[in-house]
């Protein structure tokens, strides 16, 4: 398979990595923003062809799949050109920065091979959890935990990727947040009502560094959200825990345990599906781990609800300040 990768940041040499790992595929160019970066890139995995234009590498190489590793707000432009162009797609997530976005490219192209390599879906735990919650009702599952943990506020910081010049509403919210919805969704219990949101700012441009969500899903589970910034945590650590009628189940990147229907449960993490991998399937026609378009569109909605929730908490606030105020001139409490 002819493989192009757009994106020469960390998420986009990561797929890379795997490319080449892999001898099904064979890649063909590297497309980055500044063609000097496209051509280090290119050189140091032995790439042939180097470009910082989509729309020409489309021309000159004619992939049959590539992969896309942009931030967020440049990634809906791109994808466009490479469903028009007719190319398998691999994306990185979330997709987009905004539902929109995503929904106009579902409706103009219902068709589009894409998938979005939201990474827990890839985890042997979170595979053998989705597999247990299948053979049961999910209204049954009455409170969802998850916690996140990471040095969140390093990484706004930072000016090694495009997270430094990111804005509130941005940070967490979009790139930590979506895989946990995006990961409530594989497993079947789906979040559909965002209750309540309380963030905290930081970063270089003030991004959200720390962020607490309540929702419910259609079957009625109450879920919580903590993603915490930890500068001590090399990485992100997290956990997401179900309880229900069934059972309990605690759920890490590397063990899922608890037990369920009375059984004791404990799997532990072994070879990951790697997400290049479903472009093969999509080329093979079987099942892919990824997310679709549409449930991509999903997180991106419920994300746009918990900005709206935020920005409606600061203008309560800015409306309550005076009126209290002026309420205690009244009384004669000033």
């Amino acid at each position: 398979m002819r493989v192009a990768l757009i994106g020469s940041g960390v998420a986009g040499r990561s797929h890379l990595l795997d490319l080449v790992t892999n001898s099904r595929f064979d890649v063909r160019a590297v497309v980055a923003q500044h063609l000097e970066q496209a051509r280090r890139t290119a050189e140091e995995f032995a790439i042939p062809a180097a470009h910082s234009d989509v729309t020409e590498m489309l021309s000159s190489v004619n992939p049959d799949a590539v992969v896309v590793a942009t931030p967020p707000s440049a990634t809906p432009s791109i994808l466009r050109t490479v469903i028009d162009h007719g190319c398998l797609v691999l994306v990185d997530k979330p997709a987009g920065s905004r539902s929109r976005e995503l929904r106009e490219i579902v409706a103009d192209s219902p068709d589009a091979s894409v998938v979005v390599s939201y990474n827990r879906r890839y985890q042997v735990p979170v595979r053998a959890c989705r597999a247990l919650l299948s053979d049961v009702d999910t209204a049954d599952v009455h409170r969802i935990r998850c916690t996140w943990r990471g040095p969140f506020a390093a990484r706004y910081n930072s000016s090694a990727t495009h997270r430094h010049a990111v804005r509130f509403g941005d940070g967490v919210l979009l790139d930590t947040a979506s895989h946990v919805l995006d990961t409530l969704n594989y497993l079947g219990v789906v979040p559909t009502t965002v209750v309540g949101v309380r963030a905290r700012q930081g970063g270089a441009a003030g991004a959200d560094i720390e962020v607490d969500m309540q929702l419910t899903t259609h079957q009625g589970a109450r879920v919580q959200i903590s993603i915490r910034n930890d500068d001590a945590v090399d990485g992100d650590l997290w956990c997401v825990e179900f309880s229900g009628g069934h059972g309990q189940l605690d759920m890490t990147r590397d063990v899922l345990v608890g037990t369920w229907h009375g059984q004791a449960v404990s799997v532990g993490a072994a070879d990951v599906r790697r997400p290049v991998d479903d472009l093969l399937a999509l080329a093979d026609g079987t099942d892919v781990c990824g997310a679709t378009l549409a449930e991509a569109v999903r997180v991106l909605e419920l994300l746009d609800s918990a900005r709206q929730h935020v920005e409606n908490a600061h203008e309560l606030r800015r409306w309550q300040r005076p009126r209290a105020k002026a309420l205690g001139r009244l009384n004669g409490a000033c």
